[in-house]
């Protein structure tokens, strides 16, 4: 076909050496175009040989996370929880951090929760306890629980851990543990601090004080 398309050139007086450069740019483009489509369809392989998720399995992809509603050998197409619907390149997938959902049925969903160094621990975790077993999506085996993550710089923060059956009612859970969280903390008075500095200063000459209480007080400097 190229050999045609010189014989082309040539017979109407176009350079040559022009014509196959042209061809080599245009080859080139055309070449670098395919190459995604061509890593996309390798990617679309290995997914339907390794088999990391089927449709019907809820998956988290970087930022982007939903049901699988179909695999292709270009793209795999999700449901968010938003009901918008996201088209993920093959290769953006094998390349990335994926992470299946459904792969084992039930799941678990953790909640941060911080209170004040002041209270009581297993207070707040009876009061969160409490909280979260009157939610309609968490499962009573396994029971949930309360643990210390961390002793933070202004809080002890915990961890509200509770068990869902789906990873579809993963997101709603969630939001629903904060709230009872919150809302069962205010009412058993249990504070949840906010960040904060302390400043502590000691051994301040007198003559500092005396200089800041002159500066409070409008008198010229010394």
């Amino acid at each position: 076909m190229i050999f045609g398309l010189v014989m082309a050139a040539a017979q109407l007086g176009i350079n040559v050496g022009a014509a196959l450069a042209g061809l080599g740019v245009i080859g080139l483009a055309l070449a670098f175009a395919a190459q995604d489509s061509v890593a996309n369809v390798i990617s679309g392989i290995i997914i339907f040989w390794d088999k990391p998720f089927e449709v019907g399995d809820w998956i988290k992809v970087e930022e982007q996370f939903g049901r699988v509603n179909n695999i292709t050998l270009r793209s795999t197409r999700i449901r968010t929880p938003r009901n918008t619907y996201v088209v993920i390149p093959n290769k953006a997938i094998i390349d990335a951090v994926l992470e299946n959902l459904s792969q084992h049925g039930e799941l678990r969903v953790d909640v941060a929760v911080g209170i004040a160094y002041k209270e009581d621990i297993l207070t707040a975790r009876r009061v969160l306890l409490e909280a979260v077993s009157g939610i309609d999506t968490v499962k009573s085996e396994p029971a949930p629980d309360v643990v210390v993550q961390e002793l933070g710089d202004s809080s002890v923060n915990l961890q509200v851990r509770v068990w869902i059956e789906s990873a579809r009612d993963r997101q709603g859970t969630y939001f629903k543990a904060i709230e009872a969280a919150k809302l069962a903390l205010d009412r058993a008075g249990i504070e949840i601090p906010f960040p904060h500095l302390q400043l502590f200063v000691d051994d301040v000459e007198e003559r500092v004080w005396d200089k800041a209480a002159g500066l409070r007080s409008g008198a010229p400097r010394s």
